[in-house]
This record gives C-alpha cells, sequence and structure tokens, in this order.
C-alpha cells in the first residue's frame, strides 16, 4: 500500500487536533519514523535520546543513535 501524505493531511480538520496530526504525520515521513520513533520524540532535548529543535530555518529532529543504526543496518 502505498501512502501520499499530502492526501492524508488533507482531509485533516482546521482545528487544533488537526495541526497536531499533520504535524505526526509529516514529521513522521520525513524522518521515517516508526510509532517508536514517534512515541520517542521529545519536544525539548530531555534524556537526549531523540527531540526536536526549532531552528530558523525550521526544525530539526534529532533521532536516537540506536535508532539510527537500525535504519543504517545495525552495528
Amino acid at each position: 500500500m502505498t501512502v501520499d501524505p499530502r492526501r492524508a493531511v488533507a482531509t485533516l480538520p482546521d482545528i487544533l487536533a488537526g495541526w497536531r496530526d499533520r504535524a505526526l504525520i509529516v514529521a513522521g515521513f520525513a524522518a521515517a519514523l516508526r510509532r517508536s520513533g514517534h512515541a520517542g520524540l521529545e519536544i525539548t532535548r530531555g534524556d537526549g535520546r531523540a527531540w526536536i529543535e526549532e531552528r530558523p530555518d525550521g526544525l530539526a529532529i534529532h533521532l536516537d543513535p540506536q535508532q539510527i543504526g537500525a535504519i543504517g543496518g545495525g552495528r
């Protein structure tokens, strides 16, 4: 099954919950996150595992090094 994220977010309501869901879908698609990756994200740097950083040019998603190893073939 192929998913088009633009079509998925276009169907969401234009309310706060819809904006939240759009952000989750777009961030998850852009970073190729699994459900556990979504669940592990923090808004600010907490334990240093995975967090979202606001920058002048947009957002940066910092991933857990163990997740990167799993995506990149492991060690």
